[in-house]
């Protein structure tokens, strides 16, 4: 019998990581960017195994985990795991607070599945590459991603994603630097940290750690001191990601892709308000990656893009903007 799984965490590449690490070990997956799409998921399907973020917009795991419990039926069966820092109290409580065990971010492969190694032969290329004219830091270790991901196609999904998102989440750590909202400024770098372990990022995750626990101490002189050479390193990394990937705009121009017309587009927009009226971020991105096959002209590509940076922000009502004007 197939087993099932739930995974509640805002940040996209997570989610899309720890999917790809249960699908290779015989799990079916549903992924849920808040605790009312959660609830939404649970109501309709039973799940083995429910994984959930400690930290999340205004909301703890423990206390995520209380309202989840609410919304399973009264004889389910399931195991809960808490993902988050070992260094946070909540590591230390977390069968206090309810679940069954609790993982450090990135999931390690080995310590949830220990009968399950990376595949081998995927890392032909150099392990390491460096960004030109970048600070010696600025690097991406392929080996490392690829052990973390499972396989290159993974690698180079998780790539994608980092890269796609790494505008609209890089923008919102300088929105909160510049409000003086600490506790969501310290959320948002530690996606950041998990994030950039995943892909081999290491001198970044290493970074955006250290202003995790600047966060966490409230030491905000530190905060300030190094928050722009951060989000410089990030978009560095951002950039080679595109690099390493051939991405550019000519080539997305240029790709022989069929025209989506605009017919599908309207359909494509006028589905878009539909999900996004319903929070439904699954539905959102499977008609997104569905646009991904047609070319699309500048505007239009433009709107598309703004749309994906706003679903990954879960910008709902700016969703419905674009889709609207």
């Amino acid at each position: 019998m197939l087993k099932t799984a739930l995974i509640v965490d805002d940040d996209h590449l997570e989610r899309e990581y720890l999917t790809e690490l249960l699908l290779r070990n015989d799990y079916v997956v549903r992924s849920a960017p808040s605790v009312p799409n959660a609830a939404a998921l649970i109501r309709t399907m039973r799940f083995d195994a429910i994984f959930i973020d400690d930290r999340m917009p205004s909301m703890t795991g423990a206390m995520a985990l209380s309202e989840i419990k609410n919304a399973l039926p009264d004889d389910a069966d399931v195991q809960t795991y808490l993902m988050g820092d070992a260094q946070d109290e909540s590591a230390r409580n977390y069968k206090k607070d309810g679940f069954t065990a609790f993982l450090e971010k990135p999931v390690d492969v080995a310590r949830l599945f220990p009968a399950v190694s990376p595949e081998e032969g995927d890392s032909e290329e150099s392990s390491v590459w460096d960004a030109r004219g970048a600070a010696e830091e600025s690097t991406l270790d392929e080996k490392r991603g690829i052990a973390n991901c499972g396989t290159k196609e993974n690698y180079h999904q998780a790539l994608k994603i980092f890269m796609d998102s790494a505008e609209s989440k890089s923008q919102e750590i300088w929105d909160f630097y510049g409000r003086e909202d600490w506790n969501d400024y310290t959320i948002k770098v530690h996606a950041l940290k998990s994030s950039a372990r995943i892909i081999g990022a290491e001198a970044l995750s290493a970074k955006a750690a250290e202003l995790e626990d600047a966060g966490n101490r409230e030491d905000i002189a530190k905060i300030r001191r190094d928050t722009r050479a951060l989000l410089d390193d990030y978009r560095r990394i951002r950039d080679l990601a595109a690099e390493k990937l051939g991405l550019s705009k000519t080539d997305e121009e240029e790709d022989g892709r069929p025209a989506a017309g605009e017919e599908r587009i309207r359909d494509a927009y006028r589905s878009i308000a539909d999900f996004a009226g319903q929070m439904d971020y699954d539905l959102v991105e499977m008609v997104l990656t569905a646009m991904n096959e047609f070319h699309l002209e500048s505007g239009d590509r433009e709107k598309f893009d703004r749309i994906r940076r706003e679903l990954l922000a879960l910008d709902w009502e700016g969703i419905l903007r674009e889709v609207q004007e």
